[in-house]
């Protein structure tokens, strides 16, 4: 069971006094009304069945209720009739009972004597309270006795004498109108019975409704004439006070406004305190609390308390439990019957007192029970006082709905910062949409935003959220509660991203070579590179993705989340354009780009951009320009080498000199050639990644050979005589054509003439006692430190 808040026990306290109002129309327990200006009910006792005319014993009973206002105790012009038995016109027989100044008081008259003034009966006041009145006489001892509230009433001066009857009225005394001695009040259940009953019968009997017929019972109205009249009216064809057994004895209804609507001389609800009342607790708990609310479904304890007496009920007794759900009507309620028919107190478990709700959430219900006892030939029938509560139905599904008006397009997660978002609630109970909040209902709505509680939105069914959304998540959550019964949550959440923080990377390994630019380096092909997160710490709020480029425009995913990234071999060249190589460099490619794509955390679902690091440039190292070797390319065998160079030159570089493919046989960019053979020169970068060998320099050793002949035989020296020498012949092995130059000598001296191409021939007179020898130089033109040298020694003549 649910604990009552302060607010739930007022509550209580006001369904409490609701529970016991009625409803116009809706009532099936009626009573007379009297305005005190010409009310009355009348009935000819002359032609009931049985008579009841003459001097006879009988009990006449009734409820009444006063509500005069009249403040004096004096009967004088103002004796308010409830009951009036009169005689036959002119004999002045006269019995009544009414009340003067909120005192009841009796008056009688016959023929032989008389009350001269009303006696009182009681000092107490009984206005604007329900009293049950009975009035007995016993005609063999003259004597008449009354009961209020089944109390026998004792008052000074007997009645004597018979008494001869022929109308009852109530309302009325016997003689004409008189507005200030008529009932002003309501009177219910009037019996008229053939005898003197006991105070033991009237008690029995007095809290209830009687049925069926009993022999002395001479009539009984209880103006339960429903459906042909209504409480209040109007009730045109309402005039008689049925009478309920089957003797037919009716009373006419006399001066009463039936034909129009009002509470104070028509047919009106009564409200009797019944005899039994109904307790509808929360038992079986150590403390049972009356109940006035409760959520549909939960266990009760129902029990007709008799307030009169207690005790069980007598054999054969019936009790039929009805419920009426918001004045509709009342009907049998097929949850208590017949499973709790016949018991005055049962619990009732849960599942079984429900309510269908509408648009309020709740439904107003009253229960009562009808109690049935045989009394003879009669039976009682007690309608307990009616108890209601309110029932409320439980939230039996709710659902959050939103929809996402920016930032657009929503992908299904936000990133931290402004959002809009429409929310709603939706359910089909129909006190739930639309929502049944005081003061049509009590149902109501919290909203939780990230499970803090937003008053903001308290009970609205849908509206606008225009707020930073921050990590790492955005929840919205609806409690929606029906009073007293269970609160149903439904919640939807967003993840939030953080957005994303990248740091720096750069190249992380010793082969990358360094250029005047930042993050970017060169690499011998075929290498391998690491780059990698300067600060790994700087990365946050994503997952961070390695990517590489070739062009800047387009990148590829390569790893995720470790800070130092292998790039493998670069380029991707082994074997040749391996297909199944994701790293294949494309055609003409000499760089590759590397970054980090740090992703949201939701990626690819959420509303944060990736952030980007720095880019690390890798390039190719280019091969070192090629060079062209310089120089003469022929070299004297007599002076030994030339000098040979290699242009451009780069002193960063490796310059290797190499002789027909074998070497190195020398360094740098010059080289002293003294060996004939084709010479190149390997230049190698200064990070020996690449080579690069010159075309080919052809070098030849140049020979010079001299030849010395005489062009006429002369072999010998004769006294005086010259001879001619040729050097013409002479030759060497560089290729050249000439022109040679010719050097000649004499060993004894003297001039010569030279002649001949360049000198190549010479005329001298040889020396006749020694002879002489000559020398014959011959230099290379092209080269003119290359030359030669030959003799030829020309001896005297004998």
């Amino acid at each position: 069971m649910i604990k009552k808040t302060k607010l739930q026990t007022l509550f209580i306290g006001l369904l409490g006094l609701l529970g016991s109002q009625h409803v116009v129309g809706q009532c099936t327990n009626l009573a007379m009304a009297f305005d005190g200006n010409g009310d009355f009910i009348s009935r000819d006792l002359t032609t009931t069945t049985p008579v009841m005319a003459g001097n006879i014993d009988f009990t006449i009973e009734a409820w009444f209720y006063s509500s005069a206002t009249s403040v004096s105790t004096s009967c004088i012009g103002n004796y308010k009739r409830l009951i009036g038995l009169v005689g036959p016109p002119g004999s002045g027989t006269r019995l009544e009972v009414g009340e003067c100044g909120g005192e009841l008081n009796l008056y009688w008259n016959n023929s032989t004597s008389s009350s001269v003034v009303p006696i009182l009966l009681d000092p107490n006041n009984i206005r604007n309270n329900w009293h049950h009145i009975a009035v007995t006489r016993n005609s063999s001892t003259n004597t008449v006795k009354v009961y209020l509230d089944c109390l026998p009433l004792t008052f000074n001066g007997a009645t004597t004498g018979a008494f001869n009857f022929s109308e009852l009225r109530i309302g009325r005394w016997g003689g004409g109108g008189s507005p200030p001695d008529e009932w002003e009040g309501r009177v219910d259940e009037v019996r008229l019975w053939d005898r003197e009953r006991t105070s033991t019968e009237i008690c029995d009997f007095k809290d209830c409704t009687l049925g069926g017929n009993s022999p002395d019972l001479v009539f009984n109205w209880t103006f339960d004439q429903t459906p042909a009249v209504v409480a209040d009216g109007p009730n045109p064809l309402g005039t008689q006070a049925v009478d309920m057994t089957s003797n037919g004895n009716d009373g006419t209804l006399v001066g009463f406004n039936l034909a129009t609507v009002n509470s104070t001389s028509n047919f009106v609800c009564s409200d009797i305190p019944p005899a039994y009342f109904v307790n509808i607790s929360d038992q079986p708990s150590l403390f049972p609390v009356s109940l006035a609310v409760i959520c549909s479904g939960e266990a009760m304890h129902f029990c007709a308390v008799n307030q009169n007496a207690s005790g069980p009920l007598p054999p054969n007794s019936t009790v039929i439990w009805e419920y009426n759900d918001n004045n509709t009507g009342w009907l049998v309620d097929p949850n208590l019957n017949p499973t709790y028919s016949g018991y005055l107190c049962f619990g009732v478990p849960g599942g079984v007192i429900t309510a269908n709700c509408g648009a309020t959430g709740y439904v107003d219900r009253l229960y009562r029970a009808i109690i049935t006892k045989p009394m003879g030939n009669l039976t009682c029938t007690y309608t307990t006082l009616e108890t209601g509560f309110r029932i409320y139905c439980p939230v039996t599904n709710i659902q959050v709905n939103t929809v996402v008006n920016s930032p657009t397009p929503f992908n299904g997660a936000f990133c931290e910062g402004p959002v809009n978002i429409d929310v709603s609630l939706s359910s089909t109970d129909p006190f739930v949409i639309p929502p049944a909040i005081p003061p049509t209902g009590d149902l109501s709505i919290q909203w939780c935003i990230n499970g803090v509680h937003d008053p903001t939105y308290d009970n609205m069914v849908n509206f606008n959220y225009s707020m930073p959304a921050t990590p790492t998540s955005l929840c919205f959550e609806a409690k929606v509660q029906n009073f007293v019964c269970s609160p149903v949550t439904a919640k939807v959440c967003f993840n939030v991203d953080p957005q994303p923080v990248c740091g720096l990377i750069d190249g992380m390994s010793t082969n990358l070579i360094a250029t005047p630019n930042p993050y970017a380096y060169l690499i011998c092909p075929g290498d391998d590179a690491a780059v990698g997160m300067v600060n790994p710490a700087q990365f946050v709020n994503c997952n961070a993705v390695w990517q590489f480029s070739f062009d800047l425009v387009n990148w590829q995913n390569l790893g995720a989340s470790n800070a130092l990234q292998n790039t493998n071999i670069l380029p991707q060249t082994f074997p040749p354009n391996n297909p199944l190589s994701p790293y294949l460099w494309p055609a003409g490619a000499n760089c590759i780009y590397y970054r980090i794509e740090c992703r949201p955390l939701s990626y690819p679902n959420s509303g944060c951009d990736p952030c980007y690091s720095n880019i690390v440039e890798v390039c190719l190292l280019p091969p070192p320009a090629n060079g062209l070797i310089s120089g003469n390319q022929q070299f004297c065998s007599m002076t030994g080498s030339t000098t040979l160079t290699v242009n451009p030159y780069n002193s960063a570089n490796t310059y290797s000199w190499y002789l027909n493919g074998v070497g190195p046989v020398g360094f740098g960019q010059n080289y002293s050639a003294n060996q004939p053979g084709y010479y190149t020169v390997v230049i190698t970068d200064a990070y020996g990644c690449h080579s690069v060998v010159t075309p080919p320099f052809y070098v030849e050793e140049c020979i010079i050979v001299p030849l010395i002949s005489c062009p006429i035989d002369n072999p010998c020296a004769c006294d005086g005589l010259p001879i001619t020498l040729s050097g013409c012949d002479s030759y060497d092995t560089c290729g050249g054509t000439g022109p040679y130059t010719y050097t000649w000598s004499a060993s004894n001296g003297g001039p010569g003439t030279v002649s001949g191409p360049g000198g190549c021939e010479f005329t001298h007179i040889p020396d006749p006692v020694v002879g002489t020898t000559y020398t014959l130089t011959v230099c290379n033109s092209l080269n003119p430190s290359c030359c030669a040298t030959s003799t030829l020694f020309i001896k005297p003549c004998n």
